[in-house]
């Protein structure tokens, strides 16, 4: 009897450990996707670090103007042709912000003219469709030409 009884408690006892086994097979499998996903996140930290040092060296190289001396001169053209596509920056001098991109063909109008390390500069308006912001800022002279009208090109 005290055999039988034995034998009946251990056969109910079978899905109590049958169920613990399970919850930590289950555990263990969580405890492995929560690893893989704190790598992948260390991982990501790791990027975002490496991304933060090179955008910190990219504006102390921009910044690393200390000392800015804008001649103004009188305006030579009160527009210029942009013959292929150039870059409209913040300041006059070539490790600028740049604000956009002015595409191949574009007539600018000219606002100021500068000189800043002998070289000429011009704070040019441009023609703006798609938004309105950032339409002005400065190109190098030699990134323009002369805009002439047929009729000036003829006299």
């Amino acid at each position: 009897m005290e055999r039988f009884l034995k034998s009946l408690v251990c056969i109910s006892l079978l899905p109590v450990v049958i169920y613990l086994c399970s919850c930590t097979s289950n555990t263990e499998r969580k405890i492995t996707q929560l690893n893989e996903q704190i790598s992948l996140l260390e991982k990501e930290i790791d990027d975002k670090h490496e991304e933060i040092e090179q955008l910190q060296i990219d504006i102390n190289e921009i910044s690393d103007i200390s000392y800015l001396s804008i001649n103004y001169i009188e305006n030579m053209d009160s527009k210029r042709l942009i013959e292929e596509q150039c870059d409209l920056l913040a300041l006059p001098v070539d490790n600028s912000f740049i604000l956009r991109t002015i595409e191949d063909n574009t007539v600018v109008t000219v606002l100021d003219t500068a000189v800043v390390d002998d070289l000429i500069w011009f704070y040019v308006s441009i023609p703006v469709f798609d938004t309105p912001n950032n339409y002005k800022g400065w190109i190098r002279k030699t990134d323009s030409v002369p805009y002439t009208t047929p009729e000036e090109k003829d006299n």
